[in-house]
């Protein structure tokens, strides 16, 4: 008996040490799936970023055309194109802006929003030449300035800005795509391996239950069967009686389908069935008729 009570013991603790691995692994699991659904979020994040920077640069450039036709309409129409002149300048000046808040994290982009600021400043200089020659009556002046696109300088260098920021943004934008499917990939394949580690140390913590429970369930038969044999071989007086009480108690609490005790016959030199017992009374006929 302390042999076995050991052997469950021993049982209980491998029990318990798996069910241990198997929670640390949920764990773990889960630690990791929460660390790459942040990681997700910022890839995510990051992705969105590059794509309101693109459009502020697609924004930017438009305005930039804007700039031009209220310039040439103020110089052939006069008034009428004024105030889409001057609202033109306020947005453009707002959408670089908002452009260099955007960009303030790379160093790169830093330094192309200041050059685009420099030729900006020289555009809009330009332009403000041309309509203050038109505003003054100088209107021929105006539309020679004009017609000789001295501003086109100006305007091929912002749009070459322009271009080199949208580069370097798609550029960007390829790479933390790349990383967001990667890390996307990663995350799955990573809990999907985790999970079926947890779930096969789940399935093997469930077997084993069963087993120890098994087990116990044959230790504590064998321990109520023990009593109760002791107790029928205290309380009979005759042999033949107690033998078949024996086996009936052993054979109910191990359960055991059929039991029988032997014994030899010096006179025929045979063993002969002394007592038996079968759950099954029909079987125990064809078991013992013999």
């Amino acid at each position: 008996m302390w042999a076995t009570s050991k052997k469950t013991a021993s049982f209980r603790n491998n029990l318990v040490f798996l069910g241990l691995v198997a929670l640390a692994m949920v764990v773990l699991a889960a630690i990791v799936a929460y660390q790459h659904a942040l990681r997700l979020i910022d890839l995510g994040k990051q992705v969105a970023h590059t794509y309101e920077v693109l459009a502020e640069l697609e924004a930017t450039e438009s305005q930039i055309r804007d700039v031009e036709t209220a310039q040439r309409g103020y110089v052939v129409i006069h008034e009428d194109f004024l105030g889409p002149y001057r609202e033109s300048l306020q947005k453009i000046a707002a959408r670089v802006h908002h452009l260099a808040d955007l960009t303030i994290d790379s160093p790169s982009q830093k330094e192309n929003v200041s050059q685009l600021l420099s030729e900006l400043q020289k555009e809009l200089a330009f332009a403000e030449t041309v309509m203050a020659a038109r505003s003054s009556g100088k209107i021929n002046l105006a539309l020679e300035i004009t017609e000789a696109s001295r501003g086109n300088e100006f305007t091929d260098k912002i749009r070459d800005r322009v271009h080199d920021m949208r580069v370097e943004e798609r550029h960007l934008l390829t790479l933390r795509t790349g990383s967001l499917n990667d890390n996307s990939t990663q995350m799955i394949m990573t809990v999907a391996l985790l999970g079926l580690i947890s779930l096969g140390l789940l399935l093997l913590l469930i077997v084993s239950a069963n087993m120890y429970l098994a087990e116990r369930s044959r230790i504590e038969g064998m321990s109520t069967a023990q009593y109760d044999v002791a107790r029928a071989i205290a309380e009979s007086h005759d042999i033949n009686t107690t033998i078949a009480r024996v086996l009936s108690t052993i054979c109910e609490n191990l359960a055991w389908d059929a039991g029988a005790c032997w014994k030899v016959n010096n006179e025929i030199g045979l063993l002969e069935c002394t007592a038996s017992w079968c759950a099954d009374n029909a079987r125990k006929e064809k078991l013992f008729s013999n």
